[in-house]
């Protein structure tokens, strides 16, 4: 594990069969969303890979397109927002959907959204991805 105190974030650190193509920043409709977005944006510049937005979607809430568009403008410059891949996974098992979609990834940044006294302080989502993705997870924790 290494941490980056500026930014509340634990990068847990595993090896890839193979090396990725983008950085894939996970979102939801939360407040978390700005330094997962803003994060995963400087982890890609740094990298040299095109950032890729994640959202999945369980059908109950309408315009995912809509999150992801007003996510990027909102949280990030223009031409970051401009240049970012957008992918939206249907499925009613986010850990599971996020797991696949690892597979093309370099890194993949989440949100810890849990309760800190609950059962599941990261979050279902997230204790979920922990040892079930292809690349190297990083953690953004609530700040």
């Amino acid at each position: 594990m290494r941490t980056d105190a500026f930014h509340g974030a634990v990068d847990i650190i595993g090896t890839a069969d193979r090396p990725g193509h983008v950085v894939a920043a996970a979102i939801a409709d939360d407040d978390a969303r700005h330094t997962v977005l803003e994060y995963a944006a400087e982890r890609a510049r740094d990298l040299g890979l095109p950032l890729r937005v994640v959202h999945v979607w369980d059908g109950h809430r309408r315009y995912p397109d809509l999150l992801l568009d007003a996510a990027l403008y909102d949280d990030l410059d223009a031409t970051t927002a401009a240049g970012a891949e957008r992918e939206i996974c249907h499925d009613r098992h986010p850990a599971h959907a996020l797991s696949a979609v690892s597979r093309d990834a370099a890194l993949m940044v989440v949100a810890a959204t849990g309760d800190p006294g609950a059962s599941h302080p990261l979050g279902a989502t997230t204790a979920g991805l922990i040892g079930h993705t292809a690349c190297p997870l990083t953690i953004v924790l609530p700040t």
